[in-house]
C-alpha cells in the first residue's frame, strides 16, 4: 500500500490534481480520452519513461507526451513533488513510513496541470508519475486555457532548489517541493523529517536560485 501525501491546495486555475495512481493504467499508452470522474486515471499518451526524473525533465517529458494527441499543449505553471530525492529526482520506490504494524509506502513522484484547446473545448490534463509510473486524467469541463497565461518552464531545476535551500544535508533526505508561477517564481522547498532531521521549509527564487529569506 502507498499513500501520495497531501502537498497543498491551489487555486482553482492551478489546481494539481494528482493523486495515488492506482485505478485504470494500461499498457503502451493512447488516447486521453474525457475523464468520467476524477479518480480514474490512465497511462499517459504515448506512455513516456518518467522514471528518476527532475522537475523540468518531467515537464519536458510531459508535454512532449501531451502533444503526441493533442495540436496545442499549454503548461498552466505548476508542478508539485512528493519524497523527492536529494538529487531532484524522484525515486522507484518511496519511503516506508509509520509505526509496526500501520507501515505504508509514500509513494516519491511529481505531479501538475497542462491544457489544450480553447473556449468550450478547452480541457485540463493532469499527470502524476508516482513511483516512475505515468497516469493522466483529461478534465473535458471549459474554462482553463483562456485564463492562463502563457508560461515558460522554470530556469533553476529541483537539484540546484534543494541544494540552494540545504546544502549540508545529507544523501538521504527527502524533500517535498512546490512551484506556482501564478503566485511567484518562487520554489518553496520542504525537508521531510521522516529521515531523521528536522522538517524545514524554505523559498528559492526560480529564476536566480538564491535563497529568499
Amino acid at each position: 500500500m502507498r499513500i501520495l501525501m497531501t502537498i497543498v491546495a491551489l487555486s482553482a486555475t492551478l489546481a494539481l490534481s494528482g493523486c495515488p495512481t492506482d485505478s485504470t493504467t494500461g499498457g503502451g499508452g493512447g488516447d486521453l480520452a474525457c475523464a468520467v470522474d476524477t479518480t480514474t486515471r490512465v497511462t499517459c499518451t504515448a506512455n513516456p519513461d518518467v522514471r528518476l526524473l527532475t522537475a523540468l525533465q518531467t515537464l519536458q517529458a510531459m508535454k512532449a507526451s501531451f502533444e503526441t494527441q493533442f495540436a496545442t499543449v499549454t503548461w498552466m505553471g505548476g508542478i508539485a513533488g512528493t519524497a523527492i530525492d536529494r538529487d531532484g529526482k524522484i525515486m522507484d520506490k518511496g519511503p516506508m513510513i509509520g509505526t509496526a504494524p500501520f507501515v505504508m509506502e509514500m509513494g516519491s513522484g511529481w505531479t501538475g496541470n497542462f491544457c489544450t484547446g480553447q473556449g468550450a473545448t478547452d480541457n485540463t490534463l493532469n499527470y502524476d508519475t508516482t513511483d516512475g509510473k505515468c497516469t493522466a486524467l483529461r478534465d473535458c469541463g471549459p474554462g482553463a486555457c483562456e485564463t492562463t497565461p502563457l508560461y515558460v518552464f522554470p530556469v533553476v531545476d529541483s537539484p540546484a532548489a534543494i541544494q540552494a535551500a540545504f546544502p549540508g544535508d545529507p544523501a538521504g533526505t527527502l524533500y517535498n517541493l512546490m512551484l506556482v508561477l501564478g503566485n511567484g517564481a518562487v520554489w518553496t522547498v520542504t525537508r521531510l523529517a521522516i529521515t531523521g532531521l528536522t522538517a524545514e521549509t524554505k523559498s528559492v527564487d526560480a529564476n536566480t536560485g538564491a535563497v529568499i529569506p
